[in-house]
């Protein structure tokens, strides 16, 4: 009976690290999709600017981000 006792507690353990793991795992993954997608929007606007020239001020970057960052607020709220 103790033996089986013992087998349940390791189980259980293994199965609290497997967990830690996956999320650990799902993290590096959702991290890597997350500079993927951060690069190829930078290139993309690399590329804008290369064939327009138009370029937007930091002050009109940061204005923006926190219009947009308002508006995903008030849209939590709602």
């Amino acid at each position: 009976v103790h033996y089986v006792q013992v087998m349940r507690d390791e189980h259980r353990v293994l199965k609290r690290e497997l967990r830690k793991l996956e999320t650990a795992v799902r993290r590096v993954l959702e991290q890597r999709a997350m500079q993927q997608l951060f690069e190829e929007h930078s290139r993309a606007s690399l590329e804008h600017f290369r064939a327009t020239g138009e370029a937007h001020s930091t002050a009109e970057v940061i204005a923006e981000l926190r219009r947009r960052t308002q508006a995903r607020r008030e849209e939590l709220v709602r």
